[in-house]
C-alpha cells in the first residue's frame, strides 16, 4: 500500500520514516525548513509525506542498501557540490562584470567631458 504524496508541516524536524503501527509507516521526502513568516517566529519544517505498508517499507530499505542506489546517491551528491561551485563562480563573474561596467562608464564620462 502507498498513498499519494501530500505536503506536511511539522514543528520539529521529522524523520524520513516513522512507524505508526505494525503495518503502517509514514515516508517523508524533501524535508526542509518552512519559509519564515512575520507572525510566526519559527515556522518549523515542511515536507512531502505518504503512508506506506510494512512490505513497501522493507522493499525501500532493501533498495537503499543496494550498491547501485548508494552509487547513484554519491554521484548525485557530487553533482550537487559541482552545481553549487558553478553557481558561486557565476556570481563572481557577475560581480566582476558589474565592476567592469562601472569602470567603463567612468571612462566614457571622462571622454565625453574632454
Amino acid at each position: 500500500m502507498k498513498t499519494a504524496w501530500t505536503e506536511e508541516l511539522c514543528s520539529s524536524k521529522p524523520e524520513q520514516f516513522e512507524q505508526l503501527n505494525a503495518e503502517t509507516w509514514i515516508q517523508r521526502k524533501d524535508i526542509q525548513r518552512a519559509p519564515k513568516k512575520e507572525d510566526v517566529p519559527d515556522p518549523g519544517f515542511k515536507c512531502m509525506s505518504r503512508m506506506i505498508s510494512t512490505d513497501v517499507y522493507e522493499a525501500l530499505q532493501e533498495e537503499y542498501e543496494s550498491p547501485v542506489y548508494k552509487a547513484i546517491a554519491e554521484q548525485q551528491e557530487g553533482m550537487d557540490e559541482a552545481n553549487a561551485e558553478i553557481l558561486l563562480q557565476q556570481m563572481q563573474i557577475q560581480e566582476t562584470q558589474a565592476s567592469q561596467d562601472d569602470v567603463l562608464a567612468e571612462i566614457l564620462l571622462n571622454i565625453m567631458e574632454v
